[in-house]
C-alpha cells in the first residue's frame, strides 16, 4: 500500500501542522517560562524598591505587558514568514503570500498577547505561579471546544486563529470583530490585574 497518498505534501499542509503546534505547543511553553512573571514578585516582595521609588503599579504591569507583548509579537511573525518561506522552497509558494503570513503571525501575536494577560489577571488573585499557570492553560485550549456554538465562537479569541490560518492578504470581515473582542479583553483583564495587584502588600 503506498502510504504516500495518505499523506498531502504541500505548502498548505506544512502550514497547517506549523499553526498547530504553534498553537499547542506555544501556548505551553509562554505560559510555564512567564507563570512567575507577577506572582513570584508578589511571593518574594521583590516589587518592593521599584514601588518604594515612586513606581506605580500601572506602571509596572504595562511596561511587562508591552516588552513582553512586542517580544512575542516580533516572535510570531518572525517565526510565520520563515516557516512560510521555508515550506515554499520545499513545496512551492502555492498558499497565501508573504504579506498573509506577516499578518497571520500579527494574529498570532495578538492572541498570545491575550494569553500573557490572562496569565497576570490569574496571578492577581492565585497566590502560586503554578496555579495561575494552570488556570491560564486549562482556560486557553478549552476555547477550541466553545466552537459548539457558531454566534458565540464568532467573536473569541480562538475564531481569530480560525481566520488567521486561512492566510488572506486583506483580513477578512470575520476576523475583525473576534480582534477588536480580544483587543477589549487584554485591556479588561490587565485592568482588573492591576486594580488588584494595588491591593496587595509589597513590603
Amino acid at each position: 500500500m503506498d502510504f504516500s497518498a495518505l499523506i498531502e505534501l504541500s505548502q498548505k499542509a506544512a502550514m497547517e501542522n506549523y499553526t498547530k503546534d504553534l498553537f499547542q505547543i506555544s501556548t505551553l511553553i509562554i505560559v510555564l517560562s512567564l507563570m512567575g512573571i507577577m506572582s513570584n514578585e508578589l511571593k518574594d516582595k521583590t516589587l518592593t524598591i521599584p514601588v518604594s521609588m515612586g513606581c506605580s503599579i500601572k506602571g509596572v504591569i504595562g511596561g511587562k505587558m508591552l516588552v513582553y507583548g512586542l517580544y512575542l509579537m516580533v516572535l510570531n511573525v518572525a517565526g510565520m514568514v520563515i516557516a512560510y518561506c521555508y515550506s515554499g522552497i520545499i513545496f512551492g509558494f502555492t498558499h497565501g503570500s508573504f504579506l498573509a503570513a506577516v499578518i497571520s503571525g500579527f494574529i498570532y501575536g495578538v492572541f498570545f498577547i491575550f494569553v500573557l494577560s490572562l496569565l497576570f489577571l490569574f496571578s492577581a488573585f492565585l497566590k502560586k505561579s503554578f496555579a495561575a499557570a494552570m488556570a491560564t492553560l486549562v482556560l486557553t485550549y478549552f476555547i477550541p471546544f466553545l466552537k459548539f456554538s457558531q454566534k458565540t465562537w464568532g467573536i473569541l479569541p480562538g475564531k481569530l486563529l480560525e481566520e488567521a490560518n486561512h492566510f488572506k492578504f486583506l483580513p477578512s470581515k470575520e476576523m475583525i470583530v473576534p480582534l477588536i473582542f480580544t483587543v477589549f479583553l487584554i485591556v479588561l483583564f490587565s485592568v482588573i490585574a492591576t486594580e488588584k495587584f494595588k491591593k496587595a502588600e509589597f513590603v
